[in-house]
């Protein structure tokens, strides 16, 4: 499956389902955005919105992960919003992660703190 797909619909799924459920403010953002709007998103009151994005970007980094036999991050607890936090605390003082996609913002800042420490024996079991 093509990381294109991966990422059109994990965008697709931080869309409001129609227009009465849309949050004021929220209605205009595309499929495919960058880093500093995701920053913008994150940085206000967003319903979700910014959690779940990074939720869906990390679903599918550990999807790709498994496709291909390799581990770039190590699953581990971790609630949506502490991820949402995460981002936004690297976005915050990176403008060049905020010049990047945003889904390739939220794994560069994803990847520091869930990095595998060693070999595929130290991987936390997959819940």
């Amino acid at each position: 499956m093509s990381r294109s797909f991966i990422l059109m619909f994990f965008a697709a799924a931080t869309v409001p389902v129609s227009a009465s459920e849309a949050v004021e403010g929220t209605r205009d953002i595309p499929a495919f955005f960058s880093g500093e709007r995701l920053f913008e998103i994150c940085s206000q009151p967003n319903y979700g919105q910014c959690s779940m994005y990074v939720a869906g970007v990390i679903d599918g980094m550990f999807y790709a992960d498994g496709e291909g036999g390799s581990r770039a991050i190590c699953r581990t607890e971790i609630t949506n919003q502490a991820a949402a936090e995460l981002v936004l605390n690297r976005l915050s003082g990176d403008a060049q992660l905020r010049s990047l996609s945003a889904a390739a913002a939220v794994h560069a800042a994803i990847a520091d703190r869930l990095s595998c420490p060693g070999p595929a024996s130290a991987i936390l079991a997959e819940q």
